[in-house]
């Protein structure tokens, strides 16, 4: 998901400023690999914070959707056609779908106040808060991600574009990228299994790469001042600010991952969704709808997106 400044929060510390991440991987957005090779699509189902109207699902989302993003109050859909439906708060335009986003699109980011589609040409459109789309993303790119006011692109070459913030790409993640996210900070995720990760300033220790991501990682998501990797094994590591470990059920069977401000969720094999808090007072209450069928994830602000097989009522 991407959910970020600006927000209103009862939490009273910075990061109620936060949101997160959604992490694409190649051309798709956190999606199950069963969902992308049926091409049939499914409905979206969400819960949590409906301040934006966020998680009332619009008719046209209700089938033939193969992937979603939720952005700090707003949430994109991408339709088995290629076009893109959008709806939760339109304060910047970021739920307003420019007509280049209405055919070709094969992947979708939802930041904080704005938005970003892949087109199958590789090029990006963007719209919302206003950012140029720097000449290196118009073509060739292969993953996106938005993130707090920036975004980051991975292309064909194996290197990545960052605009909207200033902070250096390390050369190490300017070849091999295979999967990108970004927060505050940004994650790339390497062809040889490798994360790396970096800021402008480390608080919690967010782009302190473990060991254990050295190696075997295929997805990666940012969440606020925290970093989820997903594992070739199935199993999801988290570093930074976790106040609280993930549950055994994402020791195993994960296909897709994603963070958020208060919660952090997991997509199984089985269709099932995981949801555990990261200390903020999230509601992980997963509903029944939930509980199989599920396709693809993406978690917001304080909300939670997701398809399901089929037409959902």
């Amino acid at each position: 998901m991407l959910g970020q400044g600006g927000i209103v929060s009862s939490i009273s510390v910075p990061r109620a400023r936060a949101w997160v991440a959604t992490a694409v991987l190649l051309l798709g957005t956190i999606l199950a690999p069963e969902a992308a090779a049926a091409g049939e699509g499914g409905g979206v189902i969400a819960w949590g914070d409906n301040s934006s109207g966020q998680t009332t699902v619009p008719e046209a989302a209700r089938s033939g959707v193969v992937s979603v993003a939720a952005g700090g109050n707003h949430v994109l859909a991408l339709k088995t056609d290629g076009s893109v439906i959008a709806w939760g708060n339109n304060k910047e335009g970021q739920a307003t779908v420019p007509p280049e986003a209405r055919s070709g699109v094969v992947a979708i980011a939802a930041g904080s106040w704005h938005s970003l589609a892949l087109k199958a040409d590789g090029s990006v459109v963007y719209w919302g808060h206003p950012f140029a789309v720097p000449a290196e993303a118009k073509s060739g790119v292969t993953a996106i991600s938005a993130g707090v006011y920036k975004n980051l692109v991975a292309k064909a070459d194996g290197s990545v574009v960052l605009w909207g913030d200033s902070t250096p790409v390390p050369p190490a993640a300017m070849t091999g990228v295979r999967a990108v996210a970004c927060h505050y900070h940004m994650l790339v995720a390497k062809t040889d299994g490798s994360v790396v990760a970096w800021t402008r300033n480390d608080e919690y220790g967010e782009t302190t790469v473990p060991a254990a991501a050295s190696s075997g990682v295929v997805a990666v998501s940012a969440g606020p001042w925290r970093s989820v990797a997903l594992k070739s094994d199935g199993s999801v590591l988290v570093w930074g600010d976790v106040l609280q470990p993930p549950p055994a059920e994402v020791s195993s069977g994960v296909v897709a991952i994603d963070s958020s401000f208060s919660n952090d969720v997991a997509l199984k094999s089985d269709g099932s969704v995981v949801m555990w808090t990261n200390g903020y007072g999230g509601d992980t209450t997963v509903p029944a709808e939930a509980k199989s069928g599920v396709t693809a994830i993406s978690a917001g602000l304080a909300f939670t997106v997701a398809v399901r097989n089929g037409p959902v009522r």
